[in-house]
């Protein structure tokens, strides 16, 4: 059935898809969408259904949102919202504030604890109830590393709402993985173990409240930490605007996220329902199942 849908609906989701310059082929999309897509047409809710994505930095959650939100509207006929957990970071302001009470490092966006979770749950339960006049989307750029005054209304109640971040219904770590200094941040900047610390606390407590929204999780597995660094700096160019990024400041940002990231890979079975292994080409290799969630 839904197969047949989307060979009817075929020329209406190319078009769709080369409006984002994604390009996909019949196989991707009965071997890996077409799957997750009746997994979704299956789940028994009578509320908005809610998606979590994750994976690490440049894994493509993105556009695997997009690409997801374009074939189950065009084959199953729900409607579907995206949020992004970027859009929520804290403004440059608040975590310049941030850095001065609890940590410097807080002032690179990333962490848990440098995103407005209380808002991001406030709209997800505004959307629920019906109450579309009280929500304001924000928007993040990456670009001025600050929030814009602009923000985004929607004028639908949808059927589904996919939460997409790279730390998406992540675990707090072990406390043995936590204390141990894995790279230069950790041990020059961190030596007291404050910055850690918090954004463990943070995952424990504000972050578990929007990660119980969630009816299930995808988690997209990238092959190595070391395809990454690769994977980001590929994205950093297409954001910059004379495509050119700096390497060392690149290297030092993502270092905010290596513990966490390691750990969500060596993880992703006990905090995802369904996980995509992604091969060395960036391409979809595997799909699997949990069937414990």
């Amino acid at each position: 059935m839904l197969l047949t849908q989307y060979i009817k609906k075929k020329k209406i989701i190319q078009k769709k898809l080369n409006f984002y310059n994604i390009l996909l082929n019949d196989n991707e999309i009965k071997k890996y969408y077409l799957k997750i897509i009746k997994e979704i047409n299956s789940y028994n809710y009578k509320n908005i259904l809610k998606i979590g994505i994750s994976g690490a930095q440049g894994s493509g959650k993105s556009r695997f949102s997009i690409i997801l939100k374009i074939l189950i509207e065009s084959i199953i006929n729900k409607k579907v919202l995206i949020l992004s957990i970027d859009d929520f970071y804290l403004t440059l302001k608040e975590r310049e504030k941030l850095s001065n009470n609890i940590h410097p490092l807080f002032i690179t966006r990333g962490v848990p604890g440098t995103h407005d979770i209380n808002l991001l749950n406030r709209i997800i339960n505004n959307i629920e109830l019906g109450n579309l006049k009280n929500i304001k989307i924000p928007i993040f750029s990456k670009n001025l590393d600050d929030r814009l005054k602009k923000t985004i209304k929607i004028s639908y109640i949808p059927d589904i709402i996919i939460i997409e971040g790279w730390c998406i219904n992540t675990s707090p770590l072990p406390r043995k993985i936590l204390m141990k200094s894995i790279n230069i941040i950790e041990k020059k900047f961190d030596k007291n173990y404050v910055w850690r610390q918090y954004y463990n606390n943070q995952l424990k407590n504000y972050y578990k409240d929007l990660f119980l929204k969630l009816n299930f999780n995808i988690f997209l597995k990238v092959p190595n930490y070391k395809k990454i660094f690769k994977w980001k700096q590929l994205q950093e160019k297409k954001l910059s605007k004379n495509n050119i990024i700096n390497q060392k400041k690149l290297k030092y940002f993502i270092m905010h996220y290596e513990k966490i990231t390691k750990w969500m890979i060596n993880n992703y079975y006990n905090t995802s329902d369904i996980c995509l292994n992604i091969n060395n080409q960036h391409n979809f290799c595997k799909i699997i199942f949990n069937k414990e969630h």
